[in-house]
């Protein structure tokens, strides 16, 4: 029973997005889709070139670090690729969460 209420739950919600989107459509054609994109790339451009650098730069470090360590190389990748994927992701929201405010 609790999974049928979740899918006519899903099913609205799809439902009122679609009508949301064919209302915008309607009133204000495609441009609507697109009305705040400028504010939108003004803050995702310095968020994604902190996010790469610092992703890239933490990964040949996290490489160099678990390189001692008897793992299999499959292992040692995951690790490094982990380690560097929370830190970037870190850097990444220290910067974007004053963007989102302002914006």
């Amino acid at each position: 029973m609790p999974y049928a209420s979740f899918a006519s739950a899903q099913v609205s919600v799809e439902n009122n997005a679609y009508a949301v989107i064919r209302g915008l459509l309607k009133t204000e054609g495609i441009q609507g889709l697109y009305r705040d994109s400028g504010t939108v790339i003004t803050g995702a451009i310095p968020v994604r070139i902190v996010l790469l650098t610092v992703l890239e730069t933490t990964m040949v470090a996290a490489f160099k670090m678990v390189e001692p360590f008897n793992l299999s190389d499959p292992t040692k990748a995951a690790i490094a690729i982990g380690i560097a994927g929370m830190t970037s992701s870190l850097f990444a929201q220290v910067v974007f969460l004053p963007i989102d405010g302002v914006f």
